[in-house]
């Protein structure tokens, strides 16, 4: 069974294999997209999820990916990776809630514990919708049942 899913963006194709290779033998689900925009034409319905992005790429970057997923009702939770980036790409990133932001070169330790962290966000994320649309269902299939003994409650007393 998967830790979890996680979907690179990175242009940078040694490092995304490298990035592959270290999430699949450590227990995760891992696919590579060399564009942002290829991935926004395709984003997989797996989860838990965390999207691991390079912040500089050809095309959107990996701020403009986030936005892109927020603007289509995707919540994942999103790791960027960068080598040069400015401190207002890095605090666009976080306000957009981004798990965490790895400076290049990073150790393994540093990325297994940041997917790590995103999957966990991920899964409570799922839970949660889940318990939600448990409660709604339950209170629908109480609502009749509800509106019945009210109607009978109301007919008596009079």
């Amino acid at each position: 069974m998967s830790k979890g899913h996680v979907f690179i963006i990175e242009d940078d194709e040694s490092l995304a294999g490298s990035l592959v290779d270290i999430l699949h033998f450590s227990g995760y689900v891992a696919r590579r997209w060399p564009q942002a925009s290829r991935f926004l034409e395709a984003i997989p319905d797996a989860a838990p999820a965390v999207v691991l992005t390079d912040m500089r790429m050809p095309g959107l970057s990996g701020v403009q990916l986030h936005e892109a997923l927020l603007a289509r009702g995707r919540e994942m939770p999103v790791i960027y990776v960068s080598g040069e980036s400015t401190v207002q790409q890095s605090v666009s990133a976080m306000k957009l809630g981004a798990v965490d932001f790895l400076l290049k070169p990073f150790s393994r330790e540093q990325l297994l514990q940041a997917v790590a962290e995103g999957v966990r966000r991920d899964r409570e994320r799922v839970e949660a919708l889940r318990a939600r649309a448990q409660r709604e269902d339950a209170l629908g299939q109480l609502s009749p049942r509800s509106e019945e003994h009210t109607s009978e409650l109301q007919s008596l007393a009079y």
